[in-house]
């Protein structure tokens, strides 16, 4: 909400400028002014997705070299686990004095 009021203000504020400011002016100065603001417009509009496709394609990146890490490493064994049998070891080890 408090964007969109900022947004108003800026848009009265450009329009009154751009009626009474160039009002007396014979030259092509209210026509650049406007022709200005309308190309900043359109690049700011079509600027604007590549900031969401950004994080959307370093996630794609991120996600492939997961899928590519867990693909190298799917088959290796993990040295942590122990079995049944070294447990039982252990075991005995810790219970006697």
């Amino acid at each position: 909400m408090g964007l969109m009021c900022v947004a108003a203000a800026i848009l009265i504020a450009v329009a009154v400028l751009n009626i009474y400011g160039f009002d007396n002016d014979h030259t092509n100065t209210r026509e650049t002014f406007t022709g200005v603001l309308c190309a900043i417009a359109g690049v700011c509009m079509y600027f604007s997705p590549l900031l969401v496709m950004i994080p959307n394609g370093m996630g794609v990146i991120l996600g492939l070299v997961q899928l590519i890490l867990y693909a190298v490493y799917r088959k290796q064994v993990d040295l942590g686990k122990s079995t049944d049998a070294e447990s039982a070891v252990q075991v005995e080890h810790a219970e006697a004095p």
